[in-house]
């Protein structure tokens, strides 16, 4: 009996030496598991923030970019709008000008008169020529205050007057034509100047509006980048400590399930050899040609 409780003593004893040694394995394999979960899932929080750390610099490095180039187009077009400054000052003074004289009585809208005809410096010079010419061949002639003289100085005179109106009066109107196309010129200058300040601006304006829209698009994708890779992130160190833990779930169980088997097996070896014993111990006995009578089992018990 001593050895058969030897027998199933020592098969329990190995179970329970096998049972402990699977649970250490499995309290093992699942710490590490749980290890192996918390690294990746900080990997995965690091990764995250990182992506997130480098999208909000490449937004805030879009937005400096903008808003030098911004202030680029400012400055040019403050620059263009200086250089054409003289051309728009001088056309403003000369339109200025022509409307002051295309008013009721102004330089430009009035009639030809008597005073006009007078003042034309070509009659004025040739009706003095004419007269001292006919003033000298009288002078000569001894006749310089006689009624010939006079009728004749009058007659030229109104000959001359009737033929010269008409040229005087053509080149008044061609004085007043002149005038006012050099002010229009002078002011179709200043228009021009105006009209490119006008489409600088506007060109300015609608560049300042492409890259701040540019700007902001960039800064949107950017940060929906880096929202997409925080939830990535998050979702990934999720995932790792789930499968961690059903790791660390099924080491446990495994070693559960190990630690049992190894206690089972060990008593069921334990009892095969008990009633092993008791079967060699019911058998018959037997005399040996050499001495007393004995059973099989005495050999063993």
């Amino acid at each position: 009996m001593c050895i058969a409780a030897a027998i199933v003593g020592g098969a329990v004893i190995g179970g329970a030496i096998q049972g402990n040694a699977a649970r250490g394995a499995a309290s093992t394999q699942a710490q590490a598991a749980t290890d192996s979960a918390n690294i990746q899932a900080q990997s995965a929080e690091k990764a995250a923030a990182a992506q997130v750390e480098a999208a909000r610099i490449a937004a805030d490095s879009s937005l400096t970019a903008s808003r030098e180039s911004n202030q680029v187009l400012r400055d040019q077009y403050n620059q263009n709008r200086a250089d054409s400054e003289p051309w728009r000052t001088a056309g403003a003074g000369a339109l200025q000008q022509q409307v002051a004289g295309l008013v009721p009585g102004g330089e430009f809208n009035r009639s030809f008169t008597m005073a006009d005809f007078n003042k034309d410096p070509g009659y004025d010079f040739r009706m003095g020529e004419g007269t001292r010419a006919i003033e000298g061949g009288a002078a000569a002639a001894g006749g310089l205050l006689s009624g010939g003289t006079l009728k004749a100085l009058t007659r030229y005179g109104q000959d001359y007057a009737s033929g010269e109106y008409s040229k005087a009066y053509d080149r008044f109107n061609n004085d007043m034509t002149t005038r006012f196309n050099r002010l229009a010129g002078v002011a179709g200058t200043g228009q021009a100047a105006t009209a490119q300040t006008a489409a600088d601006g506007s060109n300015t304006a609608s560049g300042i509006s492409s890259n701040t829209m540019s700007a902001g698009n960039a800064r949107g994708s950017a940060y929906t980048n880096a929202g997409n890779a925080t939830a990535q992130g998050y979702l990934g160190a999720g995932s790792a400590a789930a499968n961690g833990m059903i790791g660390a779930a099924n080491a446990g169980a495994s070693g559960m399930i190990g630690s049992a088997n190894a206690l089972s097996g060990a008593i069921n070896n334990g009892l095969n050899g008990y009633m092993t014993m008791n079967m060699l111990n019911r058998m018959p006995t037997y005399t040996p040609s050499y001495g007393a009578s004995t059973t099989v089992g005495s050999y063993i018990g």
